[in-house]
């Protein structure tokens, strides 16, 4: 077999790479981001949409909790209307009112 130079062996390690064997692409050749968005911002970008929305969903309970407890907001209560069917009525002094938040 002869040597036409299409084998690895016929490279001569001279330092400088030619321009046919560089596998390479030249910088300029390079795609940038402006040609969208890359793939690692998009798998970034989504993690942290992911984590995001899972904080929201478990801590939902807490903060529709903690909107009630801020002050200046009240719930929307009718009069006369029971919290709790089974309450029984105890007259209380008038120095003891408050409005209470019962579950």
């Amino acid at each position: 077999m002869g040597n036409n130079g299409s084998t690895r062996g016929a490279r001569k390690p001279s330092g400088k790479s030619s321009g046919s064997s560089s596998r390479r692409k030249p910088a300029d050749a390079r795609k940038k981001s402006a040609d969208g968005v890359s793939r690692r911002a998009l798998l970034i970008g989504g993690g942290a949409v992911a984590a995001a929305g899972t904080v929201a969903v478990l801590a939902r309970d807490r903060v529709k909790r903690l909107w009630w407890q801020v002050p200046g907001v009240e719930k929307p209560r009718k009069p006369g209307e029971l919290d709790y069917a089974g309450a029984t009525w105890v007259a209380a002094s008038e120095a003891n009112w408050r409005r209470a938040d019962r579950p």
